[in-house]
């Protein structure tokens, strides 16, 4: 470009001409121009940046949450199979073995066994198998006694953690439950119940009664219509008698 002033040879950054001395004006507004295309360079820089940089930690975070998402459901994938694994070997070896459990329930089931059905029971895993239908109330019931055996022991042991009150409840509420298998369903009686069943249940119920009867010193007028009364009036009859034999 030249010098407006005297035609001299200027460069666009000059701010005076290097012959007359006049002052470039291009230059000035050039200079202006470009200082106010640096900041605004910088000012989209710096917010590129930092947008850069947000998005990044937006990123990280977004991943190791959907990582951590991942490994969780593959988790839960890997549990439930595992189970179904074991569950499905445990199903062949019943089916393996179905003859010879069976015969080894029948004799224990002929004795009134009632603890070493349980124990065979759940040693076993026959309780819950497909391949011992004829034989699952027999097993339930047993592990129900079980139970049931377990908690008047609470009642003897001079250091048990639970209370007289909590152990008549419980008590109470098992031993109904074993008389509740005397009452199937229609359902539970056609795919579960055989005379063997039958006879174990009724066999097992009486022998509770006796115990209970024995334990909280129920009368035998109190105990003929004992599963009749209300829930309310057993654990009081329970509870008196415990208290009486003190």
């Amino acid at each position: 470009m030249k010098c407006e002033f005297c035609g001299n040879n200027l460069g666009l950054e000059d701010e005076t001409c290097p012959a007359c001395g006049k002052p470039n004006r291009f230059a000035a507004e050039h200079n202006m121009d470009m200082k106010k295309f640096k900041n605004r360079y910088d000012s989209t820089q710096k917010e590129v940046i930092e947008n850069s940089r947000r998005f990044n930690k937006l990123t990280i975070r977004v991943t190791v949450l959907a990582v951590m998402i991942a490994l969780i459901a593959i988790s839960i994938v890997v549990a439930s199979n595992s189970y179904q694994i074991q569950r499905y070997r445990e199903e062949k070896i019943v089916e393996k073995n179905r003859d010879e459990y069976a015969k080894r329930l029948d004799e224990m089931v002929a004795q009134r066994e009632y603890i070493a059905v349980n124990m065979y029971s759940n040693a076993n895993k026959l309780s819950y198998s497909d391949y011992m239908k004829d034989y699952r109330v027999i097993c339930e019931i047993s592990h129900v006694y079980w139970s049931f055996l377990e908690y008047t022991d609470y009642l003897f042991k001079e250091d048990s953690y639970m209370s007289d009150e909590e152990a008549v409840d419980r008590i109470a509420d098992i031993a109904k439950r074993i008389h509740k298998y005397k009452e199937p369903t229609d359902y539970e009686k056609e795919n579960y119940y055989n005379e063997q069943t039958i006879s174990y249940v009724e066999d097992l119920s009486a022998h509770v009664d006796v115990l209970v009867q024995g334990y909280f010193n129920i009368s035998d007028e109190d105990m003929a219509q004992f599963w009749e009364i209300s829930e309310a009036r057993r654990k009081i009859l329970m509870e008196d008698g415990l208290k009486n034999e003190e």
